[in-house]
C-alpha cells in the first residue's frame, strides 16, 4: 500500500516539475504566446503572391524564430517566401517555379 502512495507521490512530484517554469527554461525555446507575428507574416506573403499557402513551415536559426511559406499561384507559379517572426519582415523571396514554361 505505501509503495504505491510513494509511487503515485513521485510520479505526480515528476510531472509537477516537468510543468514548471524551473524546467521550461532549460534547453528549451518557444514561440512566443500569440500568433500575431504569424498572422501579419502571412498577410504580407499573400500581399506579395496571391495564390495558395502549400506549405507553412517554422523555422528556429541562430537564436531567431522564421517561417518559411511556399505559395502557388493560378498560372502554376511557386514561391517560397522567408519571414523574420520577431519583426515581422520578409526576408527572402523566392520564384521555385515558373508556369509559363509549361
Amino acid at each position: 500500500m505505501w509503495k504505491i502512495l510513494f509511487g503515485c507521490a513521485g510520479l505526480a512530484a515528476i510531472i509537477f516539475f516537468l510543468n514548471s517554469d524551473v524546467y521550461a527554461g532549460v534547453d528549451r525555446y518557444q514561440l512566443l504566446h500569440d500568433k500575431s507575428r504569424l498572422e501579419f507574416c502571412q498577410r504580407q506573403a499573400r500581399q506579395r503572391h496571391s495564390g495558395d499557402i502549400e506549405l507553412q513551415h517554422i523555422l528556429y536559426r541562430s537564436d531567431k524564430f522564421w517561417v518559411r511559406f511556399e505559395i502557388r499561384d493560378v498560372a502554376g507559379s511557386e514561391w517560397s517566401v522567408l519571414c523574420d517572426l520577431e519583426t515581422g519582415g520578409i526576408v527572402r523571396d523566392l520564384n521555385l517555379f515558373d508556369g509559363a514554361f509549361k
